[in-house]
């Protein structure tokens, strides 16, 4: 069953308005604005997060391949490790994405973590609003989670941007906002994404366009799973 929440962000009367773009802003902020919609899965398992990454991994791709960033697991100082935050991020899906008369979207999915060195990026898919993916990428991180990320549509002569996620800016992920989004303490919750363009709602044939992704945290500052 879907959650009511996902339901939610695909409300076009939630979406009908322009936002105003910004830099960044807290994950709980963009909730509150209704950017993306966050909610607990009782059904993940931690393992399902690495065994999507194998499998990816492992695939023939056809269009653009799937590519996720270099994991650096320590920042070294006078020869000692110092683990970095740790964090799976799976994107799932994407919806009611826009085509053009003629020329149906082909999408992929670009996603970061602090900033676009520490990238994955989906494989693309021809002539499809409703792409399913399923393609997660372990990210080393410092300090507080800094999610962002785009829909290009692929294309010979060079890719369009589709939409970006929450009015153009990262979306800042805290305790705080760990704590709301991952209710039973399992470090495993799913985002829905609004996709946006110059500040603007994207949608499609069948309403807002929209991004789920999957987190499952192995390490974040200030958060300390309660559950395995």
């Amino acid at each position: 069953m879907i959650p009511s929440l996902f339901l939610g962000a695909l409300s076009l009367a939630a979406a009908s308005r322009s936002v105003e773009l910004t830099n960044s802003m807290t994950a709980s902020k963009a909730v509150e604005l209704g950017l993306i919609s966050a909610f607990d899965n009782d059904n993940v398992t931690h393992t399902d997060s690495f065994a999507e990454v194998q499998q990816h991994l492992q695939e023939e791709t056809q269009g653009k391949s799937a590519k996720c960033p270099e994991v650096q697991i320590c920042t070294t100082s006078d020869g000692a490790c110092d683990p970095k935050n740790l964090v799976v991020i799976t994107c799932i899906s994407a919806h009611n994405l826009p085509s053009q008369w003629g020329d149906k979207v082909d999408p992929y999915v670009k996603f970061w973590v602090d900033n676009k060195d520490n990238k994955a990026s989906t494989v693309s898919y021809d002539n499809n609003e409703n792409p399913s993916y399923h393609f997660g990428c372990p990210f080393s991180y410092e300090g507080a989670l800094n999610f962002d990320g785009k829909v290009m549509d692929d294309d010979l002569g060079g890719d369009d941007l589709v939409g970006e996620f929450a009015a153009g800016g990262s979306i800042n992920m805290d305790a705080a906002f760990f704590d709301g989004a991952d209710t039973n303490g399992d470090g495993v919750f799913e985002i829905v994404v609004n996709l946006f363009k110059n500040g603007s709602p994207v949608g499609g044939s069948s309403g807002q366009s929209t991004v789920r992704f999957k987190f499952q945290l192995i390490k974040a500052e200030g958060y300390q799973l309660r559950r395995r």
